[in-house]
């Protein structure tokens, strides 16, 4: 006998062991016990409405056991067990897709409800459906849409949770319900965070995809007044706890704070992208959205660009405060951080006694680690602020009478801050040219690398010269 054989039989009584273990409690104790569960999971649901209690395993073993079902239709289903499916439909495991990736699979599942429903199955569904409602295909959601459609439709109980969605599923059955329920929340003069509330569903639902656009509705109606909205938002995404709809909105907000009429919301903004998405220098890649539009990609961009100059300007107003005591230097540096079509990175470099200074202000204590270098071999104050525009590499120093330079960022000459440095002086290259020769007013040379002094000569101000130099030479907006 060969192992096909040995492997069919086996099989075959694997099947018959299932079909005849359906028979050993008889048709109406089971119906008995049925109607008894029905009984205790109202009473539970009345108690506490939405908790389901399944565990990963449990809810692994019935995953499992649908991919099998799918090449075998022999395979039988207890109700525990198609309850349990009911959450498990964007489950996955291993190399096994989710139900809801295959539209095949989500009839499959949703021919087994059927054929045995139970209005309980309905929270199960009700909550994969919100849970997915962006992730999965619209032409697969619209099918699970349609049979919770039905379903409710047909529903005579009174289970809260159940009835409050009979009620409400205007928000539901389309593909925009989330938009509709988001400008109903605005209209209605509620708060963002009263939507669970509002639709008498558990709490813990606000984590689901749902509401993400429930979430950036809310904030588009209420966009005159974001600066009253701002911590009422905040709070929202803190419980919404999703990532893509942290990077699509708070981008949104950023680059609404532009905006002159906006500037006071711009500390606020700040940490709360810093909390919700991350440090931009460090975590560039969590600026970055999977399956995004060009739209969204150029938004996110341009978010990340807008925030990098913002800390770039506190870092400055600090620096050239503490370090350098320069206002016009600061009121110079200030004004290219504002420039959003420059896109700004930096460093500092200093001694330890320089970064032990900076990093008792608050402002920026969180973010200095990311953007500070530490000499090795001097303890003294003199400090570089070392930013990074275009393809250049600008620096200026602390101490009165050092020039600023800029070197190309490939250039031969441009100092490696890569590897440890043991002087601040090092950054600093004597025999590199002016950037500007002039006489008098006229300019009889530029270069694209070179020093500069911050020294009026004549009659035009070193803040003129710099000037012409960044937007000439340099491509930088001044």
């Amino acid at each position: 006998m060969s192992m096909q054989q040995i492997e069919q039989i086996i099989s075959g009584e694997l099947k018959r062991m299932r079909i005849s273990s359906q028979a050993i409690v008889s048709p109406q104790v089971e119906k008995i016990i049925n109607s008894n569960i029905d009984k205790l999971e109202a009473i539970v649901g009345r108690i506490c409405p939405g908790v389901e209690a399944h565990s990963d395993h449990s809810i692994s073993q019935v995953f499992i056991k649908f991919n099998e079902y799918l090449g075998d239709r022999s395979i039988i289903f207890d109700r525990r067990e198609l309850k349990i499916l009911t959450f498990a439909l964007s489950y996955t495991e291993g190399n096994m897709q989710a139900i809801l990736n295959n539209e095949d699979s989500v009839r499959g599942a949703l021919q087994l409800f059927n054929d045995s429903w139970r209005d309980r199955f309905l929270i199960g569904l009700i909550n994969s459906l919100l849970k997915d409602w962006h992730v999965t295909a619209p032409n697969i959601l619209n099918v699970l849409q349609k049979f919770i459609g039905e379903k409710l439709q047909g529903y005579q109980g009174n289970r809260k949770i159940i009835t409050s969605f009979k009620k409400n599923w205007q928000y539901f059955d389309s593909p925009n319900g989330d938009v509709i329920f988001g400008d109903y929340i605005f209209r209605t003069k509620r708060s963002i965070q009263n939507a669970t509330d509002i639709l008498e569903i558990p709490k813990n639902w606000f984590t689901h995809s749902y509401f993400s656009r429930v979430i950036i509705t809310y904030y588009e109606r209420h966009k005159s007044n974001i600066a009253s909205e701002i911590d009422n938002i905040n709070s929202a995404l803190k419980s919404h706890k999703n990532e893509i709809t942290y990077k699509r909105l708070i981008s949104k907000i950023i680059i609404q704070a532009t905006n002159p009429e906006f500037e006071c919301i711009e500390n606020s903004i700040t940490t709360i992208a810093l909390q919700r998405i991350g440090d931009p220098e460090k975590n560039t890649s969590r600026y970055y959205l999977e399956k995004a539009t060009e739209d969204e990609r150029n938004q996110l961009e341009n978010a990340r660009v807008i925030l990098r100059n913002w800390l770039a300007k506190s870092f400055i107003n600090i620096f050239f405060t503490q370090c350098i005591n320069d206002s016009e230097r600061l009121e110079f540096w200030k004004h290219i951080a504002e420039q959003n079509k420059n896109s700004l990175s930096f460093k500092v470099i200093s001694s330890q006694p320089v970064k032990d200074m900076l990093s008792q202000d608050e402002r920026i204590r969180e973010y200095l680690d990311a953007r500070f270098i530490t000499v090795t071999n001097s303890k003294s104050n003199l400090a570089a602020f070392v930013f990074y525009i275009n393809d250049y590499m600008l620096i200026e120093f602390s101490d009165p009478g050092y020039a600023f330079y800029a070197y190309k960022i490939n250039g031969q000459h441009t100092p490696d801050i890569s590897i440890p440095i043991s002087n601040v002086n090092d950054l600093r290259n004597a025999n590199m040219p002016l950037l500007i020769y002039r006489q008098g007013i006229t300019v009889t040379q530029r270069n694209d690398e070179g020093r500069l002094f911050h020294r009026t000569e004549g009659t035009i101000e070193w803040i003129k010269v710099f000037q012409h130099w960044f937007r000439e030479i340099a491509k930088i907006n001044v």
